[in-house]
């Protein structure tokens, strides 16, 4: 491969022998604006790479409780200090606030203590504070499950773990997340979250810009 071949192929600027000379400085200033602009590629790469926004929180010892057919956001009780919290993110009395404007991978899990379970949810809300707020719609990812109903489902030990995962998800910088949770059975039982950090945890991380 001749010199100057790799660059053509790659899309850069060459230059015969025949050229005069005086031209030189500006085949200098044509390659740096070519480097100027790979190295901006770099930069955004980098920005998506290193030091990627990501947080991690799992329950906290005592964890919260959740009353039957009352959907309820899991507040500062509920967690423990983050396991990971990289990237600038703001949290605060169970609310997540987005450093960044991006898309992300969003994931919260959910395992209360068994009862005689007729459904659950677990979800994640985008600047949503008030539980009577909690529909469907208000989710940006949300995980239900129904044990079954009475002629199927006696049984008081009924515990099923949910997990919500939204893979590619468009935040922007400053939306508040908070992980909501809900239940209902049919001895009408407030319930706590299952002993162990994983029977709750909420999960960010940016994917792209």
């Amino acid at each position: 491969m001749a010199i100057g071949d790799a660059a053509a192929a790659a899309g850069l600027a060459t230059w015969t022998s025949t050229q005069d000379r005086r031209l030189g400085y500006q085949n200098d200033n044509q390659r740096g604006d070519e480097l100027a602009a790979a190295l901006a590629r770099i930069k955004t790469l980098e920005g998506v790479s290193i030091g990627v926004p990501k947080f991690s929180v799992a329950k906290s010892t005592n964890g919260q409780t959740v009353q039957s057919g009352n959907p309820t956001f899991f507040t500062s009780a509920a967690w423990g200090s983050p396991v990971l919290n990289k990237g600038g993110w703001g949290w605060s009395g169970g609310v997540l606030t987005v450093p960044k404007t991006g898309v992300y991978m969003v994931v919260a899990s959910m395992k209360l203590a068994p009862t005689d379970f007729y459904s659950q949810y677990v979800g994640v809300t985008r600047n949503v504070s008030n539980p009577a707020n909690l529909t469907a719609g208000a989710f940006i990812a949300r995980g239900v499950v129904y044990p079954g109903d009475r002629a199927s489902n006696q049984s008081s030990s009924v515990g099923p773990s949910i997990t919500a995962t939204r893979l590619l998800v468009a935040l922007n910088q400053g939306d508040e997340l908070r992980v909501a949770g809900y239940q209902t059975n049919y001895g009408a039982n407030t319930v706590g979250v299952d002993e162990g950090a994983t029977s709750l945890t909420f999960e960010v991380i940016l994917q792209d810009l």
